[in-house]
């Protein structure tokens, strides 16, 4: 990236306050992967929730010439951060397609590495509980509503934005396509209309819950699932063998997935 480029993004991105945030848009990391791809460190505030939102957006070089590119929205599986795959961004990135990838500050790679190691198991617990799972939700959509409202929300094609998440990120997506889960007697419908495909990597089932069937049939988009074998999970408490990665596939209601 030269100076002027590198200066441009540097000054736009510190000085363009964003509605829903108490805290500019700052950059704290610009750099590039083979003169083709723009990395952008990026820490939000929501307000609303008291909640840090952190991201990593992998931007193609470009887009500043083109009118505008599709976006993906990562969401990291229990104890990543926005710093992990760092494979698929770049290579999404590399083919065309702008990548932000968040950190959930309540299941990230603090449950691993903050606090006591004897207590692991009680942080992991912790953060797979329902209050976490939806306040990713939550993250994922504040993520959008502030990346669409900054100036480089002019750089995506609002008609092509996707969904990845790999498995607790999975899941994440999964609420915001369309799965319906009932809590206190009520469905919880957090789906956002936004998203026009996801890819779902290695997504576990949805703990405690009856009828995957009945909570997965309401999604209606495309989704590409991607597992393995031997992926099993072996949490205490949260054993899932790699035939639930078969049965949330079978369990989509979408007429196109692969």
């Amino acid at each position: 990236m030269n100076f002027a480029r590198r200066h441009f993004l540097k000054e736009t991105l510190i000085g363009a306050p964003l509605a829903m945030s108490s805290m500019p848009m700052r950059a704290a990391a610009i750099s590039s992967e083979a003169n083709i791809v723009d990395l952008l460190d990026i820490d939000w505030h929501d307000k609303k929730r008291m909640r840090e939102v952190p991201v990593r957006l992998y931007l193609p070089r470009s887009a500043a010439m083109q009118n505008q590119v599709p976006l993906i929205i990562f969401s990291h599986g229990l104890g990543g951060s926005r710093y992990g795959y760092s494979y698929l961004g770049q290579g999404w990135a590399k083919n065309g397609y702008a990548s932000l990838h968040l950190q959930h500050i309540g299941s990230d790679q603090n449950v691993w590495f903050k606090g006591s190691p004897f207590l692991v198991i009680d942080r992991v617990h912790a953060a797979v509980k329902d209050h976490e799972a939806i306040e990713r939700f939550f993250d994922f959509q504040f993520a959008l509503d502030q990346l669409l409202e900054s100036w480089i929300g002019k750089l995506i094609n609002r008609d092509q934005i996707f969904a990845a998440g790999h498995s607790f990120g999975a899941n994440t997506v999964m609420l915001g396509i369309g799965a319906e889960v009932k809590r206190h007697g009520q469905l919880l419908k957090l789906k956002d209309s936004r998203i026009k495909g996801a890819i779902l990597i290695s997504a576990p089932p949805f703990y405690g819950e009856s009828s995957i069937k009945q909570i997965l049939n309401p999604v209606k988009i495309p989704t590409l699932h991607v597992t393995a074998t031997q992926d099993v999970i072996n949490i205490p408490r949260y054993f899932s063998p790699s035939s639930d990665r078969i049965d949330i596939f079978n369990a989509i209601g979408s007429e196109k997935k692969y």
